[in-house]
Parts: structure tokens; sequence; C-alpha cells
């Protein structure tokens, strides 16, 4: 495998995709060779994968470190939600515990079972929490198998469910990297603006190819001009494969373009988006309403050997961000959406229209592709090809040939 076939496959630098292939052919014994024409390949055994593991402390730690995160972020999400059960049972049960102290022949009908009952409102006991620590809770019919559960449902109407682009910079390279092994290594500005990140390609000025640079500084590439005066892109490393990339080649899709997702309000089901809503709109009341009762030092004076109300006034000013910040955050995050969602459009439609003009080129177009593909070129390094090897392959042929300049062309391209 070359340089150019891990870059163009994972979309990663060639420099990283070259230092990542000198590391894992030196942790598991691979062999470093070199073809006659200076191309460096690397060969790894059969098993590399388990060899590493079996060496690597980094990799057999991964996955627990893995987990660990992803339990973390499984606390904290069922936290928000936690918090807001825990502000409604703190703060309904104060409202009670002040309307007892202020109606004591009402005590026996306020209370009632193991939770509380208030004419209009629900029923709500403290086992109900257990529910959502249910470790089967993914498995009762016919919940589907991708759906949250209330507690991450309210995290995730809060705050939302994080970047939906977070890999985009490894698609959009990967897709460049295919679009330049299937084209012989050799691009015209117009087939990389379908994944070039400008809102308005080619608007302002049809001679800007400024969009490009991106691309030639990930994957080493070079600026080139035609005979006829056609500027093409050609990337050296992505030419060289040592036979990994036929079915890359082949899978190349024609008219293919980047496309952004865009940010949505919360992937909660309607009737979940709905149920947190809801109780977050009877937490804010029952905040607003606490807090007007623990305004009245006489309200304060008759309740004042409750617990619960001792707990809801110490604990009222965090009460009250909570029950503000449950709408706020929401709020602000949807116009941030908004705005973002309308740049992600453009973006979208601009990469589109580029597509949909390379899948209908004009004449002119239909030129600058056939001037780019007199310029490409692909060359698979084979075993006949290698002049020597770190394992001690090819030096017998190279020294019967005579074929002793490879050093020179490999210096030349590497060193």
């Amino acid at each position: 495998v070359t340089a150019g076939d891990v870059a163009a496959r994972a979309g990663v630098p060639v420099e990283r995709a070259e230092a990542a292939l000198r590391a894992l052919a030196a942790d598991t014994a691979g062999a470093l060779k070199v073809s006659n024409d200076g191309d460096l390949v690397y060969e790894l055994p059969d098993g590399f994968r388990s060899t590493l593991a079996a060496r690597s402390l980094k990799l057999r730690i991964e996955p627990a470190l893995d987990k660990a995160a992803g339990v973390s972020m499984y606390i904290t999400r069922v936290s928000f939600g936690t918090a807001l059960i825990a502000s409604l049972v703190i703060v309904y049960l104060a409202i009670i515990a002040i309307l007892r102290g202020s109606n004591s022949d009402d005590r026996e009908r306020s209370y009632g079972g193991g939770g509380f009952y208030s004419p209009g409102f629900f029923y709500f006991s403290p086992f109900d929490l257990f529910w959502f620590y249910d470790p089967y809770y993914y498995q009762r019919p016919p919940r589907p198998a991708d759906e949250m559960n209330f507690l991450e449902a309210v995290f995730s109407f809060v705050f939302g469910d994080g970047d939906p682009n977070d890999a985009l910079e490894d698609t959009r390279y990967r897709l460049l990297g295919e679009a330049a092994a299937a084209n012989g290594g050799v691009l015209v500005a117009e087939q990389i603006a379908p994944f070039a990140d400008s809102e308005e390609i080619h608007a302002a000025d049809p001679t800007d190819e400024s969009y490009v640079l991106p691309a030639l500084i990930r994957f080493n590439g070079e600026a080139e001009v035609t005979d006829d005066g056609t500027i093409v892109y050609k990337f050296p490393d992505l030419q060289v494969t040592a036979g990994g990339r036929s079915e890359l080649a082949e899978g190349a899709t024609p008219g293919a373009f980047l496309e952004e997702g865009e940010y949505g309000v919360s992937r909660a089901t309607r009737g979940q988006i709905m149920l947190a809503a809801g109780l977050g709109v009877a937490n804010f009341v029952g905040v607003a309403v606490l807090s007007v009762m623990l305004a009245d030092p006489a309200t304060l004076a008759r309740a004042a050997g409750s617990g619960v109300v001792k707990l809801a006034a110490a604990s009222l000013p965090f009460l009250q961000v909570y029950a503000v910040a449950y709408f706020a955050i929401p709020a602000l995050r949807f116009a941030l959406a908004m705005r973002r969602n309308a740049a992600i459009k453009r973006r979208n439609e601009a990469r589109m229209d580029a597509a949909r003009r390379m899948a209908y080129p004009d004449a002119a177009l239909q030129a600058k592709l056939a001037a780019a593909a007199m310029m490409g070129r692909r060359r698979t390094v084979s075993d006949s090809d290698v002049v020597y090897g770190s394992d001690g392959s090819g030096r017998a042929a190279a020294m019967e040939d005579g074929t002793d300049d490879w050093e020179s062309k490999f210096n030349e391209r590497y060193k």
C-alpha cells in the first residue's frame, strides 16, 4: 500500500498517511519497498491488526476509554433530565406544604398513596423515577430501537444533538480523494467545486479558483498550465497505487457533491418533545408560584417547620435559573440554528449547481476535462517493480540488472 492509497481512502493529509504507515510498518514488522521509479510502498504482514493490538497498550485500553466517555456523556444527559424531575418534585411538594400550613383542615385530602395529587395536575410517585433507569428501557415494544429515553430527550430538547457535520472534513477529502484517484490524479477546478466550501462558486469571478487551495494542501497537489492555457491540478501522490484503489476508482460516482446536514431542534420524537416542553412549563409556573409564596414572610413563618419548604427556599435561586434557562437556551439555539441553516443551504445549493455543471458540461468545460484526462496517469507498483525491500527482497534483481539508480530516485522524492 502507498501513502496515496491511504490518503485517498481516508481523506487524510498525505504527510499524515506517510507517518502512520511508517509507524504501522515498524510496529508490525512490515516491509518497506522502493520501485525502480523511486516510489515508496509499504507491505504489511497478514494479521497485522492482531499483532498491533497485542503490542500496543493504547489500542488495548482505547475501547475502554471510548466506553467510559460514552457513559460520562450519558450520565450528563440523564442528569439534566433528572434535574427537571427533582425541580418539579421540590417545587410542588413545597407548594403543597405551604398550602397545608394555611389550610390545616385539608391535610387528609391533600395526600394519598405514594405520591401527590391535585385537581388539574397529575399524579406522580417517586418510584416512577426507576422507570427512567430501567436497563431494559430500549427493549420495550413498540419503541423504535433508535429512540432516546425521556431524560435524554430533555437534554436534547434543551441543548440539541450536537454538530450534524462533525465528520464533514473527513467526508470532504474522502470524496475528493476518490475523484482524484478516478481521474488519474489530475482535476480541474470544476471537478473540485462540488466539494469546496465557497458559497458563491464562480458567481463573482469565474476565473477565481482559490477554493481549490485546501485540496492542494491536503493532498500535496500542484497547479499546472497546459499548452492551451488550461489550469489543471495534479496530485502526484494519488497517481501511484499498490493495487488497493481499483474498487475505489470504479466506485467514484459522477455528479457526487458534498452535502452538509442542517441543524434540527431535537432528534427526540414529537411526543417526547411535547412532554419535555409541557413539564418545563409546569416547572416554570411552579417556580413562579413558589417564588411569590416564599416572598411573603407570613407564609414562611407558617411553614417554618417543613423541611421541604426550607430546601425549596435554599435552592430557589437555582430553581429560578433552571426554569428560565430551560426555555431560554433552546430559544437562542433555535435562532442560531436558523442562521446556520441558511448558510448551509447556500453552500449546498452552490455545490449542487457545481455538480450539475459537471453532469452536463458545456463545450468549454469538456475541453478542460479532456486536457486534464490527457495528463492523468495511474501507476501500479507490482512485485516486479520492486528493486529493494527492507526484508531483503529485490536485492538480487537489483544487483543482476544493475538498476542501482533507485536510490537517487528515492532520495529525490522523499528526502
